[in-house]
């Protein structure tokens, strides 16, 4: 929504957390404010996180679970694509996928004469062009019950999972534009984080010491695959800071990849020739045979 920079909004909305084996856990609200000169302004507030206009306490706060959680359901509310593109720049690749019984004609964007990879984010359509679906290699978000806010199709509602799994579902109760006097309030904030978001393949060249998890002999015993999903901070001296487990097949899994990648070290990420704090998601696979 924010390709339109002259207007600025306020995005409220509840939630439900759910735990890695899909049990519902808290409920709690968030808000967004958005304006091109500020960004994104957001809150969060449960019986198990408070994250406001002051910096946390604890200053990975912002990247726990239910931060990380809230913060892509969100951003599936209002911005599907991560940002404009080029028409240039990239080709569409169509596919049909099969969504809780229904056929969605569905697409990936893709440099132009490639084709989709296993891990590139896949978009579906319904009858009227709503991108009713997003899926990546472990999640799928759902979108649904559109209203028309301006020029845009928003969705009341949105539910990831991952693995299978539920992991948030979200419910807009307001959406509006940003009042004048709240435009001008945030360009006196500052973001409560100055860490910078970057992708595993920004860092995939950085390992240092790269720990091999031990396959937990009773997951084997059980049959019990899959891969953990984590994120991370990389602190300006390479070592892991504030790690927290997204999504996860099983917790003995669970446990053995965070034993695993706890002790993983990095060349630190430059930015400017300067060592940069930065967060990163970390997937661990675990599969028969390795």
């Amino acid at each position: 929504m924010e390709w339109s920079a002259s207007e600025p909004f306020q995005l409220k909305v509840e939630y439900q957390l759910y735990d890695l084996d899909g049990r519902p856990t808290v409920k709690g609200t968030a808000e967004e404010d958005w304006t091109e000169a500020d960004g994104k302004q957001i809150r969060i507030q449960s019986s198990s996180l408070v994250i406001g206009d002051a910096p946390p306490a604890d200053k990975y706060a912002v990247f726990r679970r239910e931060s990380y959680l809230v913060h892509q359901a969100l951003n599936a509310l209002t911005r599907p694509f991560p940002a404009p593109t080029e028409r240039k720049d990239f080709a569409m690749d169509e596919f049909h996928q099969t969504l809780e019984h229904s056929e969605l004609n569905c697409f990936s964007l893709v440099k132009p004469g490639t084709s989709r990879a296993l891990e590139s984010p896949a978009y579906c359509t319904n009858t009227d062009n709503q991108i009713v679906a997003m899926m990546g290699h472990l999640f799928v978000l759902e979108r649904g019950d559109f209203r028309k806010y301006r020029t845009h199709e928003v969705p009341n509602h949105v539910s990831l999972s991952y693995e299978g799994k539920p992991a948030i579902t979200m419910q807009v109760t307001e959406l509006d534009p940003l009042p004048d006097a709240k435009v001008a309030n945030n360009k006196l904030k500052k973001p409560s984080s100055n860490v910078v978001r970057v992708s595993i393949e920004a860092i995939a060249g950085l390992f240092l010491k790269h720990k091999e998890p031990q396959y937990p002999k009773e997951a084997k015993k059980k049959h019990i695959a899959g891969e953990v999903l984590l994120t991370a901070i990389i602190t300006k001296q390479g070592t892991i800071a504030g790690l927290e487990v997204i999504a996860s097949p099983d917790q003995l899994l669970t446990q053995a990849a965070k034993e695993a990648v706890q002790d993983w070290t990095y060349r630190p990420y430059l930015m400017n020739g300067l060592p940069t704090e930065v967060e990163t998601t970390i997937t661990v696979n675990f599969a028969f045979g390795k």
